[in-house]
């Protein structure tokens, strides 16, 4: 008898497991994966989703540049492509969860473990000195800049 109720305990945990990612929602219907083609930068998406809607909102942004945003974000991420507007929306809805990028291939997210690396270094940089990292400063490190953005934004900010 005990062991018939352990193993339904169980099962009923398993199950509940499976459809609870199976069932994930998203609040205008976008299925990431579909999008993204991979599990980790799904979840990732899941899981910013309503921080980034708040961010939107507080943007005045309409319902349809809302889902734009958000599945242009999944699909330029499944890219590893990196734009301004993507680091900023992250950077006001949650620039911790790219510690979610690390998990990915290196060699084929280079650009996401980039991002996740230039958050870390802001928080790191922000408890030790108790301020936030400026620009001038971020910029210092070259090699991670011009990763993230390109050549044309050093270019165009080093008048």
């Amino acid at each position: 008898m005990k062991w018939s109720a352990i193993l339904l305990t169980v099962l009923s945990f398993i199950w509940q497991s499976a459809n609870a990612k199976e069932n994930r929602t998203s609040a205008y219907g976008i299925n990431y994966q579909e999008h993204t083609f991979n599990e980790i930068l799904t979840e990732f998406m899941y899981g910013i989703e309503p921080k980034l809607l708040k961010h939107y909102e507080q943007l005045n942004l309409t319902k349809e540049e809302k889902i734009w945003g958000l599945e242009g974000m999944a699909e330029a991420l499944a890219m590893n492509n990196i734009f301004s507007t993507i680091i900023k929306d992250i950077e006001a809805a949650d620039p911790d969860a790219t510690v979610a990028f690390t998990k990915l291939p290196k060699e084929r997210y280079s650009k996401l473990h980039l991002l996740a690396k230039h958050f870390r270094i802001k928080k790191e940089y922000k408890e030790k000195f108790g301020v936030e990292l400026t620009e001038k400063e971020g910029r210092s490190d070259l090699k991670l800049y011009k990763a993230l953005f390109g050549k044309q934004y050093d270019k165009a900010n080093n008048h």
